[in-house]
């Protein structure tokens, strides 16, 4: 959460200043600006340049430094999307630590930014075979399986984790998601019900459910879960992209590409996914969304 990446921030700074040469802490700060960099806790424009500056930081004390080199990679993959940087870096990162994760993490989302969903399940499954418990990985093979069209392997996944962990709330997204790439609408909202109300939550379970509402004939409940997103008082920073997708659902395209090139300009991270994501399905052959991925730099 922002929070607990904040306390992060706090106590390694706190060592860094206390110990100025303390390579263990610089690395582990430019893994904490990588998280902050993707997850948008901060704007892309001021966390990806930081994330660079505590990375080569890490470096100039331990160069061979994996979280160094991940965070480079980050950066490089957030900020400039230049795919290629990233790749060598996050490649670069696992060669000195074949175990990480994170690494191939994010060169699975690299992947599936350039449609090859595929290579993104592979890498994950190989990721989770080096660590089953570890949630983020599975999570992000159970995302990975939907772009891949393996909805069901999907599922099967999400049951497996909820048995061990009921409270973990991302398992909702990802089945919810599988069942609209099933054309299953009416089990989309059952998944994202309680979420859906809950503010943290509401943005990423609206724009899955409001969707599904459209496919039910319901274009009421997107309509209203519209006017919610747009509260200012209660969504100040609500991503464009969440909005486009159900701006698109009830086929109101001018403004839906509007806002998807306004996330281009911002460097939307949700941008990233949405070549393969289900819910901009039926709009992958539009002309005007595939100006957005020659943006991305997506070969399609």
């Amino acid at each position: 959460s922002p929070a607990e990446m904040q306390t992060a921030l706090r106590a390694l700074e706190s060592a860094l200043a206390a110990a100025p040469k303390f390579s263990a802490a610089q690395s582990a700060l430019a893994d904490v600006w990588a998280h902050i960099t993707e997850l948008e806790y901060r704007p892309t424009a001021e966390a990806a340049p930081k994330t660079r500056e505590v990375a080569r930081a890490a470096q100039a004390l331990e160069p061979n430094s994996a979280e160094a080199h991940l965070a480079l990679g980050v950066a490089a993959a957030f900020s400039s999307w230049d795919w290629t940087a990233a790749r060598k870096e996050l490649e670069q990162a696992l060669v000195l630590r074949p175990s990480y994760t994170y690494a191939n993490s994010r060169l699975a989302a690299i992947d599936q930014t350039l449609g090859n969903t595929k290579a993104a399940v592979e890498r994950l499954e190989q990721a989770r075979a080096l660590d089953p418990s570890q949630q983020s990985v599975n999570v992000a093979l159970g995302f990975a399986y939907v772009f891949d069209g393996q909805n069901d392997k999907a599922l099967e996944l999400m049951n497996s984790l909820e048995k061990l962990d009921p409270e973990y709330k991302v398992i909702r997204l990802v089945r919810a998601l599988a069942y609209f790439n099933k054309k299953e609408y009416a089990r989309v909202g059952s998944q994202l019900d309680v979420m859906s109300k809950l503010r943290a939550w509401m943005p990423p379970s609206l724009s899955i459910t409001a969707p599904a509402a459209v496919h039910l004939g319901r274009p009421e409940e997107a309509r209203t879960a519209l006017t919610e997103l747009r509260d200012k008082e209660n969504f100040p920073n609500v991503d464009p992209v969440v909005l486009a997708g159900i701006l698109l659902a009830l086929g109101e395209d001018k403004e839906a590409f509007s806002l998807l090139n306004k996330a281009v300009e911002s460097r939307s991270t949700l941008l990233l996914t949405r070549p393969v994501n289900p819910v901009f399905a039926d709009y992958r052959k539009d002309p005007r969304f595939r100006e957005i991925l020659g943006k991305l730099n997506a070969s399609r």
